[in-house]
C-alpha cells in the first residue's frame, strides 16, 4: 500500500467488558501527534520489555480531550492481563466496560481529522 493511502472503515459500536491496560499518556497538538506516536509506542513497548510485561491486545490511543485548534489529551495504551505494578512513566489503567465508538484508520496521521468528523 502507497502511505499516503488512506483506508478509512466505517465507525462501529462494540459492547466491551472491562480492560485492564498500561498507558503512557501525553499532550499533543495536531503539529505533533505523528511524532508523539512514532515516538511513545516503541517507548512503552521497549517498557514492557524491559518489565517482562506480555500484552493480549492490539495497542490503542485513547482520546481523553480533543481540541483540534489547541492541544488534544491522548494515551497510547497497550492491554495486559491483569494489574501490573507501574511507575511516573507507565501508568496502570482501565477502560471500563460499556458500548465503545471504534474506528480503523490505515494511512499518514493527517488523514486523521477527516476520518474522526464522521463520529
Amino acid at each position: 500500500m502507497n502511505m499516503t493511502e488512506i483506508t478509512r472503515h466505517e465507525p462501529e459500536i462494540e459492547m466491551c467488558e472491562a480492560k485492564p491496560y498500561l498507558g503512557l499518556r501525553k499532550t499533543v497538538t495536531m503539529a505533533t501527534f505523528a511524532s508523539a506516536i512514532d515516538l511513545g509506542f516503541p517507548e512503552l513497548f521497549e517498557w514492557l520489555e524491559t518489565h517482562g510485561v506480555e500484552t493480549i491486545e492490539a495497542p490503542f490511543v485513547r482520546y481523553y480531550v480533543v481540541d483540534i485548534a489547541a492541544e488534544l489529551e491522548i494515551e497510547l495504551g497497550v492491554p495486559v492481563h491483569s494489574e501490573v505494578k507501574s511507575d511516573d512513566r507507565v501508568q496502570h489503567a482501565q477502560l471500563p466496560a460499556g458500548e465503545y465508538v471504534t474506528m480503523l484508520h490505515v494511512g499518514p496521521y493527517d488523514g486523521l481529522y477527516e476520518p474522526g468528523g464522521a463520529f
